[in-house]
C-alpha cells in the first residue's frame, strides 16, 4: 500500500511548468516588441508616403497657381493693349521719377507727374477692368452644328486639295502637296507688319478669351507665326516664298476658335458674329492670304523610339484642344522664336521642340549636347473646324529608349501621360497595316490631329519607304 505524497512537497512537473511559463512569457515580450517596431516602421513608411504625396500635390498646386496667374496677366495685357492712355500714364510716371532727382522747384513738378501718372493708371485700370467684365458678360454664343462646314466649297486656288472627315471634324489636304514637301525645301518670308484683329474680333475679344479660359483653364499668349499665303502645288514648284506674319495665341482664340460659334448680344439680341465670316465668304473657304483669322501654324509629329515603340501622348483635361484624348508624340504651334532661331527650317524646329518638351527630352539634349531627335516633314492640312488653321505634320526618330521619356513638372498641366505602341518597323507593309489597325481600333479615343498624322504617315510609307527606313536607321549624331 503506497502512501500519498505530502502536499507541501513540490514536484518536478511544477518546476518545469514554471520554467516553461517564464520562457513563453519572454518569447511573448520579444514578439510584442518586434510587432511594436514593425508598427512604428509601417507607420513611418505610411507617413513618408503621405508626406511624399502631399509634397507632389503642393508642387502641382504651386505650378497650377503659377501658370494660372501667368495666364491671367497675359489675358489682361492682351485685352488692354489697345488703350493709348496707358502709354501716356506710364510716360508721365517715368518722367516724374526722373525729374525728382533734380533740385527744387523742378523736383516738385516730378512729384506731381509721378503721382498723376500713378493715379491716372490706377483709375484707367479699374474702369477698364469693369468695362471688360461688362463686355464679356454682355454676349452669349450659339454653337452651330459642324455640318455647316460641309456646305462650304474650296476656292479655285485649292484645285489640288480634297476634304477629309473624322468624328465631326473636317480638313483640307492634298496628296500632291504632301509628296512635294517631303523632298522640296520650303522657303519663307516674314513680313514686317503684325496681324491685327478686325473691329468685330476686337469687340467680342473679352467674351472669347473668357470662354476659352473656362474651357481650357491654363492659356498663355505666346508670340506665334501666322501663315499669310497658301501652300499649293503651283507655289511649291515655282519656289514661291510663303508669306508669314507675327501673331499671338489669343488672336487665334478670337478668330480661329470662334468657328461655328455665333455670338449675340444679350440685351438687344443682335448677332455680332455668324461663326463663319472670318474664314469664309459666300459659301467659299477663304484662302490664307484673304482670311481674317490669326492662322498661326500648328505642328504635329509622331515619333518612334530607339527600341521600336511609337510614342503617343494623352492630353491633360486642362488643355483647350483635345482634352483627355490620344494625341501625336508632340503637338502644338510654331513660336515666333522658332522662326528667329531657324528661319529656313522653323517648322521642323518647332516640331522637335514640342516633342522634346512633351516627352521630357530637353534636359537630356542639354546634358549630352547631342541631337537625339531627327524629323521628316510629311504632310500639311487646314483644319476647317478651327477656321482653316494651317497644320504641319511630321515623323521623327528618337535616338533613345522609351523608358527615358517622361512627363516633366512643366508639362504635367498639358500632358497627362505618355504611352507606347509596340510596332514592328522592319517590315514597311506590316507597319502600314498596324497603323491602320490602331487608327480603327482607337478611333473614338484619338484627336483629329493624331488621325491626320496617322493618315499622312501611312501615305508616306507607301510613297517614300526608303526615306522612312533612312530616318529610323539610328542616324549618327
Amino acid at each position: 500500500m503506497s502512501l500519498p505524497l505530502p502536499l507541501s512537497t513540490p514536484t518536478h512537473k511544477t518546476k518545469n511548468h514554471k520554467l516553461k511559463n517564464s520562457h513563453t512569457h519572454a518569447q511573448a515580450c520579444v514578439i510584442c516588441k518586434v510587432k511594436k517596431k514593425q508598427k512604428r516602421k509601417d507607420g513611418h513608411c505610411i507617413f513618408s508616403a503621405c508626406a511624399c504625396i502631399l509634397k507632389i500635390a503642393v508642387w502641382i498646386s504651386i505650378y497650377c497657381l503659377r501658370y494660372r496667374l501667368k495666364g491671367w496677366i497675359c489675358r489682361y495685357r492682351f485685352l488692354l493693349r489697345f488703350r493709348w492712355k496707358y502709354v501716356v500714364g506710364i510716360i508721365a510716371f517715368v518722367i516724374g521719377i526722373l525729374v525728382t532727382i533734380v533740385e527744387p522747384p523742378v523736383k516738385l513738378l516730378g512729384y506731381f507727374l509721378t503721382v498723376t501718372g500713378l493715379v491716372l493708371g490706377l483709375i484707367l485700370l479699374v474702369t477698364d477692368t469693369v468695362k471688360l467684365s461688362q463686355r464679356k458678360d454682355s454676349f452669349y454664343e450659339i454653337k452651330v452644328k459642324s455640318k455647316v462646314l460641309r456646305s462650304l466649297r474650296m476656292s479655285d486656288n485649292y484645285i489640288d486639295y480634297q476634304f477629309i472627315d473624322f468624328n465631326g471634324n473636317r480638313a483640307l489636304y492634298s496628296s500632291d502637296v504632301n509628296l512635294l514637301i517631303t523632298s522640296t525645301p520650303l522657303e519663307f518670308l516674314m513680313e514686317k507688319d503684325k496681324f491685327k484683329l478686325n473691329l468685330t474680333a476686337m469687340e467680342i475679344a473679352p467674351f472669347a478669351i473668357q470662354k476659352a479660359f473656362k474651357v481650357g483653364g491654363i492659356l498663355f499668349n505666346d508670340p506665334k507665326v501666322r501663315m499669310k499665303s497658301d501652300l499649293t502645288v503651283k507655289a511649291i514648284k515655282s519656289k514661291q516664298k510663303i508669306a508669314l506674319q507675327r501673331t499671338d495665341y489669343f488672336s487665334g482664340i478670337c478668330t480661329n476658335e470662334l468657328t461655328c460659334r455665333e455670338v449675340w448680344t444679350k440685351k438687344d439680341r443682335v448677332q455680332k458674329y455668324d461663326g463663319l465670316s472670318f474664314m469664309s465668304s459666300n459659301g467659299i473657304i477663304l484662302d490664307l492670304q484673304q482670311s481674317h483669322c490669326s492662322n498661326h501654324a500648328g505642328t504635329n509629329v509622331l515619333a518612334f523610339t530607339k527600341d521600336g515603340y511609337m510614342v503617343v501622348t494623352i492630353q491633360s483635361g486642362e488643355t483647350m484642344q483635345s482634352p483627355d484624348l490620344y494625341a501625336p508624340s508632340g503637338s502644338g504651334s510654331a513660336d515666333f522664336k522658332d522662326f528667329e532661331q531657324n528661319p529656313e527650317t522653323f517648322v521642323v524646329s518647332a516640331m522637335e521642340r514640342e516633342l522634346m518638351e512633351e516627352c521630357g527630352l530637353v534636359n537630356d539634349v542639354k546634358r549630352t549636347n547631342n541631337r537625339i531627335v531627327h524629323t521628316h516633314l510629311i504632310g500639311f492640312a487646314r483644319n476647317l473646324n478651327r477656321g482653316g488653321k494651317p497644320e504641319f505634320f511630321g515623323v521623327a526618330y528618337i535616338d533613345a529608349p522609351f523608358q527615358s521619356l517622361k512627363v516633366t513638372r512643366k508639362e504635367v498641366m498639358f500632358v497627362s501621360d505618355i504611352t507606347e505602341i509596340r510596332i514592328d518597323r522592319s517590315q514597311i507593309e506590316e507597319l502600314g497595316k498596324n497603323l491602320k489597325n490602331f487608327r480603327k481600333k482607337k478611333r473614338n479615343l484619338m484627336s483629329f490631329d493624331l488621325y491626320l498624322n496617322l493618315v499622312f504617315l501611312e501615305d508616306y510609307l507607301e510613297s517614300c519607304p526608303s526615306l522612312f527606313v533612312d530616318l529610323i536607321s539610328a542616324p549618327e549624331n
